[in-house]
């Protein structure tokens, strides 16, 4: 078989790991056997490649073919691709996980296949961008187009039997023409970013809501500077009753189905655009101005079956109270905004992830994230809390495995109970500099495999280090980074 590699190393590593599923001598003789079939003009390596795609689950196989509606050398946003998936019914799930965990397993299983390529963030330890190898890339073009997979707009013939349109080119687009097949599913009009933060400079175009009344099944919708009449919401958009994902940044505002990169979030158009929008299951706002969140939750409160929402509102003047959001399939909640917490507070009981951000909470937050059962992972980000001590009591957080602390600037004081957090597999404090000493009750954790503190100041090197003041409360972590 080493022959068949011809010294590539994409061939190596990709029937490598094809040979490492089974070290059965049978199994090896099957994997041999079957290149032959695959060998086309003594080209061993599309050969090893059409195999090891051949082999793949039938759920994976859709998720790679999905790679074949980006250009050649496009970073993809983990994050985004993972509710392409859930929202085209590729992605599946149960109760507990959350789209972005399973997105990530599904990359996991590809790369670890040398399908994909794509690195885990040292900050954050995920998959956050990933890419094809050129090779891999032309097999998966080959194969999307054979199963009419592919929709490109240079190819508008393919749309009578493809049920996604995707294109990176919108100047030229001529919806009208090109989008004639009332079955589309999913609509993608984006730019490909040559330069960084070139897309800040991007022109808009335009885009007629006529073609929404034609697209009654779209379950996925993402168009980037569009500029539509009035610079409104078009009404049909809300009649889209099948939406499962929306992202729409246009001229004069801004929807958005989770956070892209970027701070351009201009005024948002009428929230009540979106009541209709019943299988709407993730919903990033970002809002510019005085609105009440009173007002927010009544624009939003039919959407029954979300379970993903952000809201980023940095217009507020003043600190509003939370208003109980009564999403009963809730997982992941992220705020950035100016809130009061009080103990009567309630947020859906389901939820598995959350993310507070510029929240400039007064109170300690514990009290009220401690009734969150099923959480699993929670990020206090930047100057989401003001206070000075922090308490995590005994028996909390029965299933929490990952907890960030960033930008908690004027936290000096953080205790940790017995029995807290029992599950706990990784910490991260990044930036709380006023903080003097970790929790005594860490070194009970021993559930704990990674420490991470960053931007913390000089001394905890020497604090955590053997014989340190701290050493005795993380010995026990096989993996501690100052």
């Amino acid at each position: 078989m080493i022959k068949h590699c011809q010294r590539l190393p994409l061939a190596i590593r990709v029937l490598g790991g094809l040979l490492t599923e089974n070290y059965t001598v049978h199994y090896w003789k099957q994997v041999s056997e079957n290149i032959g079939p695959h060998l086309h003009d003594n080209n061993s390596l599309n050969s090893i490649l059409s195999l090891r795609f051949e082999e793949l689950p039938g759920y994976l196989k859709h998720c790679f073919l999905y790679f074949a509606h980006f250009p050649e050398d496009y970073e993809i946003d983990i994050e985004n691709l993972s509710y392409y998936w859930a929202a085209d019914g590729i992605l599946r799930y149960s109760d507990g996980e959350t789209i972005q965990d399973v997105g990530e397993s599904y990359i996991d299983e590809l790369v670890r296949r040398s399908m994909v390529i794509s690195e885990r963030d040292n900050a954050t330890s995920r998959f956050e961008k990933c890419c094809l190898h050129d090779l891999m890339r032309e097999l998966c073009m080959s194969k999307a187009k054979e199963e009419n997979f592919l929709s490109p707009s240079a190819h508008p013939q393919s749309l009578s039997v493809s049920q996604r349109f995707f294109t990176h080119d919108p100047y030229t687009l001529d919806v009208e023409r090109e989008i004639n097949n009332s079955k589309v599913r999913s609509l993608v009009v984006v730019q490909k970013v040559v330069l960084p933060n070139s897309w800040m400079f991007a022109r808009n175009w335009k885009l007629s809501s006529i073609i929404f009344t034609r697209l009654q099944l779209l379950r996925i919708l993402l168009v980037y500077k569009a500029e539509f009449e009035g610079r409104k919401l078009p009404d049909s958009i809300g009649k889209l009753i099948h939406l499962r994902y929306l992202n729409i940044e246009a001229a004069g505002f801004h929807i958005r189905a989770q956070c892209l990169d970027g701070d351009d979030r201009i005024e948002c158009c009428n929230l009540e655009d979106l009541r209709g929008m019943a299988r709407l299951k993730t919903l990033v706002i970002a809002l510019r101005g005085e609105i009440s969140l009173e007002n927010l939750s009544a624009s939003i409160g039919g959407l029954g079956r979300l379970e993903n929402l952000t809201v980023d509102y940095y217009g507020a003047k003043g600190r509003q109270e939370w208003i109980i959001l009564d999403f009963n399939n809730l997982r992941e909640l992220s705020l950035s905004i100016k809130i009061m917490l009080s103990a009567q507070l309630q947020f859906p009981s389901r939820i598995t992830r959350l993310s507070l951000e510029f929240c400039s909470l007064v109170e300690d937050p514990m009290p009220v994230l401690e009734k969150l059962s099923q959480l699993k992972f929670v990020t206090l980000g930047s100057h989401s809390f003001l206070g000075r001590r922090m308490v995590c009591s005994a028996g909390v957080f029965p299933q929490l495995q990952k907890l960030e602390l960033f930008g908690l600037v004027e936290l000096e004081e953080w205790i940790i109970d017995e029995g807290s957090m029992p599950v706990l597999h990784t910490l991260q404090i990044d930036g709380c500099k006023k903080l003097n000493k970790l929790p005594d009750g860490l070194q009970l954790i021993t559930s704990l495999k990674k420490l991470t503190l960053r931007v913390m100041g000089n001394q905890w090197n020497e604090r955590l280090s053997e014989g340190g003041e701290d050493y005795y409360k993380v010995q026990h972590i096989p993996s501690v980074s100052v």
